[in-house]
C-alpha cells in the first residue's frame, strides 16, 4: 500500500473509532436515561438564548478537549467523547420528549450535522496519532514509536482545522436559527 492510501486508511480508522463510540454513548444514554430527570427546567421560565460567541466557545471547548487527546495517548479523547456523547444523548432524549422528532430535526438540522461532525472529527484528530502509531508498529516500521507518534500530528491538526470550521460553520447557522425563532 503506498504512503498517501495508507494515511487515509489510518484517518479513516480514526474516524470510525471515535464515530462508533459517539455514536453508541450518545444512543446508549438516549435510551436508557429518563428525560424527566434530566432537564431540570422550569417550564415556565423564560431561557436565554445563546449568542453566536457562547455557541462557539462552548462548542471549540468542547472539540479542544477531544483533541487533547494527542497529549494524553488518546485517553481524553476517548473519554471526551463518553462524555459528550452521554450529554449528546440525554439532550436529545430530552428534546424528543418535549418537542417529538419532527420538532427536534426541524429546528436543528441545518446546523446539527456540522456541530456533531466537527466533534467526532476532533476526537477523531485526537485519536489519530495513536491509532496511526498502533497500525504503523503493526506493519514492522522501523522507525521508533515515539517518531511515528510526532509524525501523525501533522495530519492530526489538519483533521482539527477542518473539525473547527465545522463547528464555526455550525455556531453560525446556529445562531441565526436561534434569532429567527
Amino acid at each position: 500500500m503506498d504512503a498517501n492510501r495508507y494515511r487515509l486508511h489510518e484517518v479513516a480508522t480514526s474516524l470510525m473509532l471515535a464515530l462508533a463510540l459517539f455514536s453508541g454513548v450518545a444512543a446508549l444514554t438516549a435510551v436508557l436515561v429518563d428525560p424527566s430527570t434530566l432537564s431540570g427546567v422550569d417550564p415556565g421560565a423564560q431561557a436565554r438564548s445563546p449568542g453566536f460567541l457562547e455557541i462557539l466557545g462552548r462548542n471549540l471547548s468542547a472539540a479542544l478537549l477531544l483533541y487533547s487527546g494527542v497529549v494524553t495517548v488518546g485517553l481524553t479523547a476517548i473519554l471526551g467523547l463518553i462524555g459528550v456523547g452521554a450529554f449528546v444523548g440525554g439532550t436529545l432524549d430530552v428534546a424528543v420528549h418535549n418537542a417529538g422528532w419532527s420538532g427536534v430535526l426541524g429546528s436543528t438540522w441545518p446546523y446539527i450535522l456540522l456541530e456533531f461532525g466537527g466533534m467526532v472529527l476532533a476526537a477523531a484528530a485526537g485519536l489519530h496519532p495513536l491509532v496511526s502509531t498502533l497500525l504503523t508498529a503493526r506493519d514492522g516500521a522501523r522507525t521508533r514509536t515515539v517518531n511515528r507518534y510526532l509524525a501523525a500530528l501533522t495530519p492530526s491538526l489538519k483533521l482539527l482545522t477542518v473539525a473547527a470550521a465545522m463547528i464555526l460553520s455550525g455556531a453560525a447557522v446556529e445562531s441565526l436559527v436561534i434569532s429567527r425563532r
